[in-house]
């Protein structure tokens, strides 16, 4: 089964959206932020007196480290979507579905993804993602198909393939 599709740099960017608050690095990465700043702020002023004190300085610090991680990772997004090696993720990709895994044909590469080795397969609003590992996703938009019912059916045969293969 096979589907040609036109990736925008709007496809990217949504699933970068989608990810942002899934991926385990980016709370991990937030933790970290948090706990710098707590430090920080008790190295400053020393072991806060009381529990308002104390809570205030938690609050302030998770506060402080959700906006440093935020603008972080969307500066992120910003580079990866202008960035000019992004063109070669924009433009026509060919996606099908094979017996030996998930093939995927672009204007650079051709890559064969076994279906044991596809880590998940996710239906998000008008986009498939296929992923591959922590950092490589195909992205199927909706857009990609002539109705609602070819969608949900490319959707049903992935899954299908992708769970009977890798059990």
């Amino acid at each position: 089964m096979k589907i040609a599709a036109y990736l925008s740099r709007k496809d990217i960017l949504r699933m970068n959206l989608y990810l942002l608050p899934r991926m385990r690095a980016n709370w991990i990465f937030l933790a970290v932020i948090w706990i710098l700043f707590v430090a920080t702020e008790i190295y400053q002023i020393g072991i806060p007196k009381n529990v308002s004190l104390a809570l205030l300085c938690l609050l302030c610090s998770i506060v402080g480290a959700i906006l440093v991680t935020s603008g972080l990772l969307l500066l992120g997004i910003l580079m990866t979507i202008l960035h000019p090696l992004t063109s070669d993720v924009i433009g026509n990709h060919e996606y099908e579905i094979t017996e030996q895994g998930f093939l995927e044909r672009d204007k650079s590469a051709e890559t064969l993804s076994f279906w044991p080795g596809i880590k998940a397969i996710i239906l998000a609003g008008p986009y498939i993602y296929v992923r591959m590992n922590a950092l490589m996703f195909a992205i199927i938009p909706r857009h990609s198909f002539a109705t609602e019912h070819e969608f949900e059916n490319y959707y049903q045969t992935l899954i299908q393939h992708w769970r009977t293969t890798s059990a």
